[in-house]
């Protein structure tokens, strides 16, 4: 019997302590979350650096015939396709002026496989109203890579002008429109002029 009452006494004893002296538990240092926590640099979209888009304009092409003497014709079609890329800079601090610059290879493709490039240059002042969207416009200069085009046309003054809106911290689009225009040489006293125009999507990326 004794026995037997010294080892509930043990028992009572060591359940007890248990009860008293509950085991811890261990939790993961909070300075540890704190280092795959977002910050708000890596967040911020780029507002300034190098800027790479691929551009895709819809063109219609507007031709106008000078007959010195006779008087003028003009006409008119929208080319098949066109696809390009650009590269370029730009600066855009919110609620202040800025601005963007581009140098653009376009390429032009018309029915039965003629195809050919534009290079275009352009330089826009740029409004952002916040980290997400702004707003650009300003001129461009463009001409034909093929010889016989880029002999006998001069680039002339274009516009554009498009609204940028920011995806992520790199990347973002641009919707807009752009005009382009050339003048030929008067030649036996015939002179021609060339005007691509339309709308304008861009997919850019700022590094």
């Amino acid at each position: 019997m004794k026995a037997c009452a010294i080892a509930l006494s043990v028992l009572f004893l060591s359940l007890s302590a248990k009860a008293e002296f509950p085991e811890p538990t261990f939790t993961q240092p909070a300075a540890a979350s704190k280092q795959t926590a977002p910050t708000i640099a890596n967040t911020t979209p780029l507002r300034q650096g190098l800027r790479i888009a691929f551009v895709k304009p819809v063109l219609t092409m507007k031709s106008k015939v000078t007959v010195e003497g006779m008087g003028s014709g003009s006409g008119s079609e929208k080319v098949d396709s066109s696809n390009g890329v650009s590269v370029g800079y730009a600066y855009l601090p919110i609620k202040s002026a800025g601005f963007t610059t581009n140098l653009a290879l376009i390429n032009l493709k018309e029915e039965g496989d003629d195809s050919y490039s534009m290079i275009r240059a352009d330089g826009n002042l740029a409004y952002a109203i916040n980290p997400m969207v702004n707003f650009k416009g300003g001129v461009n200069l463009s001409t034909f890579n093929k010889s016989e085009f880029r002999k006998d046309f001069r680039p002339q003054v274009g516009l554009q002008a498009s609204a940028g809106f920011q995806l992520n911290r790199n990347f973002g689009i641009d919707l807009g429109y752009a005009s382009m225009n050339q003048q030929s040489k008067t030649i036996d006293g015939v002179s021609m002029s060339l005007q691509e125009s339309g709308p304008e999507l861009s997919l850019t990326g700022t590094f």
